[in-house]
């Protein structure tokens, strides 16, 4: 049975663990957890937790929590919503250039970037 989770409102690209938190959240020998349409993988469970990483949404708005054992669906005592909103939009990233060695700092300025759970930022060589 399901006690509480840890769901708030997260980016419509998905990539977000959700942490539920229950009693028997480990019976059976399969379990499928979904938010409305977007299926959430899971990565681990144990009796009183189950952690799962949600996909990606292709709108905004509000999803119920479904969970299933052995295709039986699980007791969820209240709705569980995950949030999905907009993914954060960048406007500048200053410097727009850099040096091989690193060492430079980067700013990056937008809007939305609370919505991330685990931020990366990634740069790429196009020489």
């Amino acid at each position: 049975m399901l006690q509480s989770q840890n769901t708030t409102l997260r980016p419509i690209s998905g990539g977000t663990d959700v942490t539920l938190y229950g009693t028997d959240l480990d019976a059976g020998s399969e379990v499928h957890v979904s938010f409305g349409e977007v299926d959430c993988e899971v990565l681990s469970r144990k009796d009183n937790q189950l952690v799962c990483r949600m996909g990606a949404s292709d709108s905004q708005g509000g999803r119920q929590l479904r969970i299933d054992f052995d295709g039986s669906r699980g007791r969820v005592p209240y709705p569980v919503t995950y949030n999905f909103a907009l993914n954060p939009r960048i406007s500048t990233i200053l410097p727009a250039k850099s040096i091989v060695a690193g060492g430079v700092q980067i700013d990056v300025k937008g809007e939305g970037f609370a919505l991330l759970q685990r931020p990366r930022m990634v740069l790429i060589n196009d020489r």
